[in-house]
């Protein structure tokens, strides 16, 4: 990508951590300016990663791993850039890009609490920032003409000087309640999800809305109310909290119509880290919806007052 002269982090190969690390194992990233971005090959949900300021807090990062992390695999240390940071979700077929869709993320360090779906950006710079994952997709792909798949882009951008560059590419779209979010807005998560079961088959994917209604079908219209969506991640609000049950929080989604979506993630009855320090303490997310930014907001921190509320009574009532 970076031959090609895609917008792209400058990065390195880090060894996976055996036995500690010489200066020679960091010889590939003397390229990389600190402070930089450190992070595992494979993973998800930014396990592992961290930002680290010199090579000594290589080494510490790596001792303080746990067990499962020796010798799983390689890390990444890529040059750090300033700003905010979406994702950007494409298909493609045949060297045409059939979809995108860019979402804002919020950040926690390094951890993303909070998506808004669609980005709020202006148009000018969501077709920048779609444009930045095109080049960096097609240069990684090598020819035009070949690129047909499925690609999850995380691009950063410094709305200071206007930069723009690729931090990550993933073979999906995104994750969590991505499908769901796509359906309320656009009316078209399930085609969606069989173009990407065509694009995957090499079967052109053009007419998968027609093909959902060969076979019966229906197609959902947008959701009238869902201009803009805030999924949020729920992590506690106290400590001597445990994971909640599924059916606590499918009665409380049933009682809330401004919730879109509500799902508990964990085992129920584990206990959770207060305060929390990263999306492993995590316990569920939710999906609120409303015409404007403003609202959506709005209603998020209401309907997060309102759970808690709720979920104190239910312990209480219980004993």
């Amino acid at each position: 990508m970076q031959r090609a002269g895609a917008p792209c982090v400058r990065f390195g190969v880090v060894p996976p951590p055996l036995d500690g690390l010489t200066r020679r194992d960091l010889s590939a990233t003397r390229h990389v300016p600190f402070p930089a971005i450190l992070k595992p090959v494979g993973g998800a949900a930014s396990v592992a990663v961290t930002k680290v300021h010199s090579e000594a807090d290589i080494v510490a990062h790596f001792a303080q791993l746990p067990d499962n992390f020796i010798g799983r695999g390689p890390f990444l240390l890529e040059e750090y850039l300033r700003g905010e940071e979406v994702d950007v979700d494409m298909v493609y077929w045949q060297g045409e890009l059939l979809w995108s869709n860019v979402v804002d993320n919020v950040m926690s360090g390094m951890s993303e609490i909070e998506q808004m779906l669609p980005s709020q950006k202006p148009p000018e710079i969501k077709e920048k920032l779609v444009d930045c994952a095109h080049r960096c997709v097609l240069a990684l792909v090598g020819q035009k003409t070949s690129c047909s798949g499925v690609f999850h882009t995380e691009v950063k951008y410094d709305p200071e000087t206007g930069k723009v560059g690729v931090i990550e590419i993933n073979c999906r779209v995104g994750g969590g309640p991505m499908y769901n979010t796509v359906e309320y807005q656009h009316g078209t998560a399930r085609s969606l999800l069989l173009a990407m079961l065509l694009v995957a088959l090499r079967i052109s994917p053009r007419h998968s809305e027609a093909f959902l209604k060969a076979g019966g079908v229906e197609v959902h219209p947008p959701h009238p109310e869902a201009a803009v969506v805030v999924h949020s991640f729920l992590s506690a609000h106290r400590e001597g909290l445990v994971v909640p049950s599924a059916a606590l929080v499918q009665e409380f989604l049933r009682q809330t119509p401004e919730l879109l979506l509500m799902r508990q993630v964990g085992t129920v009855g584990e206990p959770l880290t207060y305060p929390p320090s990263s999306e492993d303490d995590e316990y569920g997310w939710i999906c609120v919806m409303g015409g404007s930014e403003k609202e959506a907001r709005q209603a998020q921190t209401r309907v997060v007052a309102r759970w808690v509320e709720y979920w104190e009574k239910c312990l209480a009532d219980s004993g």
